[in-house]
C-alpha cells in the first residue's frame, strides 16, 4: 500500500455557486481528518482534491483500519444550499464527484456516508470530532469501483436535501480497501421550479388498484406537464414482495395551481426465479432463488466432485474471486463455469468448510472475496466431518487466513486420538495435502476447535482414497506430529453432528476388494481362489515396518488372520 506521511485537508469557499437554466451548482466544503495525526486540522482552502482511504462505520463514527500504514483517512463534504434555493422549489439534487485510485493496476470500491453537519471544517479533527455526536454515521451507498482510470459518480440526493434542516448536507467518503483512492470534482447540482410559478402534485405508486408504496408530494410548473423522477419508476421492495415497474401517466398529468393533480405508477409483483451454477460436464455445485431481475453474485466451489465415478474437477477464479455475477432474467437460469478434470484419481468425499454442521461461517479479511464459494469456517467445539471407513487416504484441505504472518496458522483435524496439523503456506488460500494415512477399521474425522478462528479457517477439505484395507484389529498409522487428541479434554459439547447430508462420502469400492495395477479393474479376495497377502507388518515395539524385523512381528493377512512370526 502506498504510504503517505505528508498529510492535508481542504475546505474550499462555503456556499459558492455557478447559475444555470433552471439549475445551480453548489461546490462543497470539504475537511480531512486523519487517524495517524489524530489531534491536527487538515485544510486548504485552495485544493480541488483529496486523497482518501479504509475506513469503516462503528457506532456511527469511523474506525481506524490502517494503524500500521500511517492511519485512515476520510473525507467530510458539506453543502449549504440554501442561498441556492431562496424563492426556488427543489425538484432534484445530485452530488457528484469523480475518483482514481492512485496505486498502480489496483482499484477500490467508494462509499459514501450520510453524516451529520454541525462540525467546522477548519477545526474538526479524528480526536475531537471522529464520534457519533458529531459524525452520526450510521449507514453508506457504495459509489461503485475506480481503478486507475479517473471515473465520474453520482448519487441522487434529493429527498435528503428536502428532508435537511436549513438546507445543508453533508458526507463522508472512504474506501473499501487499504489503497488509496483520489477524490476531486466533489458538486452538488440543484434542479428547481420559481416558486411563484409552481405547484405541488402527489404520486401514487400503484399495483392491482392498491397503493404499495407511500405517495409523495412533488413540485412542478403550473399548466405544465408534470414530470417525475427515474427514482420514481425505479423497482423496489415493500416487505417480503419486490415490485417491477410497468407506466405511469405522468405526460398525461398538468399541474394544477391548487395542488389536486395526482400521477399514478404503476407496478406489478415480481416472480421468485430459480437459479443453478453447474460445471460444464452438468455437476450442480451451488442453487438458489431470488426475484427476477436481480443482479446476483453467486459464490462457487473450487472444485466439484462427480461421485458416480470419484473425479474430481477444478475451476479457476472469476478476477481472482470465487463468485459469479449474473442478472437472474429467466426461470430456472443456469449458469455455467469451466472446470477441469483434476488428475488426483479417487476422491471419496469432497466438502465446504461452511457446509459442515456445527460449524461458524467467516467472514473477516477477504474471505469473501478470494475463498472458494466465497465462504470458509470456523468451530468453537470439535465437529465431526465424515465417517472414514478402513483404507489408504490422503486428506487435501484448503487452509484460509487473512494475516500477513500466516506460518503459526493451522488447522487441526482429528482421527481417533491423533491430531493431523495444516498450516496455511500462504496470505489467503492454500491447499495441504496429509501423508497417506492407513486405517484397520472405520473411524470419525473431526474438525477440532483448537488453532481454529477467523485467521485459520476451513476453506474446503477433500479426501483421497489411495488404496484398500480389509477391517480388522490392526494397527493404525496416522502421520503427523501433531500432540495426541485426548477426547477429555475437548471444549464442553464434544463432537457434534455429521456433514449435511449432500456432502456424503462418494460409493467407495467394497473394502473386500484390491486393486488389479495391470487392468484398473477391482479382484475379489474372499473366493476360496484367492491367497491371503500380508496387510501390515507390526513389530512388538508397536512400530508398523515393511518387512519382517529380528525378533517378534505381528503379521496381519488380508484375510484377517493375525500370526506371529519370529525372524
Amino acid at each position: 500500500m502506498k504510504k503517505i506521511f505528508t498529510l492535508f485537508a481542504v475546505a474550499l469557499a462555503f456556499c459558492s455557486t455557478t447559475a444555470f437554466a433552471d439549475s445551480v451548482v453548489v461546490n462543497p466544503t470539504v475537511a480531512r481528518i486523519h487517524a495517524g495525526e489524530a489531534d491536527a486540522t487538515h485544510y486548504d482552502a485552495t485544493a480541488t482534491s483529496w486523497t482518501i482511504n479504509q475506513s469503516k462505520i462503528s457506532n456511527g463514527a469511523f474506525s481506524n483500519m490502517l494503524s500500521k500504514y500511517g492511519g485512515s483517512y476520510v473525507a467530510l463534504v458539506k453543502f449549504d444550499a440554501f442561498q441556492a434555493l431562496f424563492g426556488k422549489k427543489l425538484t432534484k439534487a445530485t452530488l457528484k464527484f469523480s475518483s482514481k485510485c492512485t496505486e498502480s493496476r489496483k482499484n477500490s470500491n467508494i462509499y459514501v456516508a450520510p453524516i451529520k453537519t454541525d462540525w467546522d471544517p477548519a477545526k474538526i479533527t479524528w480526536n475531537n470530532g471522529n464520534n457519533s455526536t458529531t459524525l452520526g454515521a450510521t449507514s453508506y451507498d457504495d459509489a461503485g469501483n475506480f481503478n486507475t482510470s479517473e471515473k465520474a459518480a453520482t448519487i441522487d440526493v434529493t429527498e435528503a436535501l428536502k428532508n435537511a434542516a436549513d438546507t445543508v448536507i453533508a458526507y463522508a467518503f472512504y474506501t473499501y480497501t487499504a489503497r488509496e483512492q483520489l477524490l476531486s470534482k466533489v458538486s452538488l447540482e440543484l434542479e428547481y421550479v420559481d416558486a411563484t410559478a409552481s405547484a405541488n402534485f402527489t404520486i401514487k405508486y400503484m399495483c392491482g388498484g392498491a397503493e404499495v408504496k407511500e405517495s409523495r408530494v412533488e413540485t412542478g410548473t403550473k399548466g405544465a406537464a408534470s414530470v417525475i423522477s427515474d427514482a420514481d419508476k425505479a423497482n423496489f421492495f415493500a416487505g417480503s414482495k419486490k415490485y417491477i415497474y410497468v407506466n405511469d401517466n405522468a405526460d398525461e398529468v398538468t399541474v394544477a395551481a391548487d395542488g389536486s393533480s395526482v400521477v399514478t405508477v404503476n407496478f406489478r409483483e415480481a416472480s421468485a426465479f430459480n437459479y443453478s451454477i453447474v460445471t460444464d460436464n452438468g455437476l450442480t455445485v451451488a442453487s438458489g432463488s431470488s426475484f427476477e431481475g436481480e443482479n446476483l453474485t453467486v459464490g462457487y466451489p473450487r472444485y466439484a466432485l462427480s461421485k458416480a465415478d470419484s473425479v474430481l474437477y477444478q475451476a479457476g477464479p472469476t478476477n481472482k474471486e470465487y463468485r459469479k455475477a449474473f442478472t437472474l432474467d429467466e426461470d430456472n437460469k443456469s449458469v455455467v463455469i469451466a472446470y477441469n478434470k483434476e488428475s488426483v484419481n479417487k476422491v471419496v468425499f469432497y466438502t465446504e468448510g461452511e457446509d459442515i454442521s456445527g460449524t461458524t461461517p467467516v467472514t473477516y479479511g477477504n474471505v469473501a472475496v478470494r475463498a472458494s464459494k466465497a465462504g470458509a469456517a470456523k468451530t468453537s467445539e470439535d465437529v465431526a466431518i465424515t465417517m472414514l471407513p478402513a483404507g489408504k487416504y490422503k486428506i487435501h484441505v484448503g487452509c484460509f487466513t487473512s494475516a500477513r504472518e500466516f506460518a503459526d496458522k493451522v488447522i487441526n483435524l482429528g482421527i481417533g486420538d491423533k491430531v493431523i496439523g495444516f498450516t496455511c503456506s500462504a496470505v489467503n488460500l492454500s491447499e495441504v495435502c496429509s501423508d497417506e494415512i492407513v486405517l484397520s477399521k472405520t473411524k470419525t474425522l473431526k474438525y477440532l476447535a483448537e488453532g481454529s478462528g477467523d485467521n485459520a479457517a476451513l476453506d474446503y477439505l477433500y479426501i483421497e482414497k489411495t488404496g484398500n484395507v480389509v477391517e480388522s484389529d490392526g494397527e493404525d498409522f496416522i502421520p503427523g506430529d501433531g500432540p495426541t487428541y485426548d477426547p477429555d479434554k475437548a471444549p464442553e459439547g464434544g463432537i457434534e453432528s455429521a456433514t449435511r447430508p449432500e456432502h456424503g462420502m462418494a460409493t467407495p469400492p467394497s473394502d473386500t476388494t484390491q486393486n488389479d495395477n495391470t487392468n484398473g479393474t477391482a479382484t475379489g479376495i474372499n473366493g476360496a481362489e484367492a491367497e491371503a497377502q500380508i496387510v501390515s507388518i507390526v513389530t512388538v515395539n508397536g512400530a508398523k515396518v515393511n518387512t519382517l524385523q529380528k525378533g517378534l512381528n505381528i503379521v496381519t493377512y488380508s484375510n484377517g488372520k493375525r500370526v506371529k512370526v519370529l525372524k
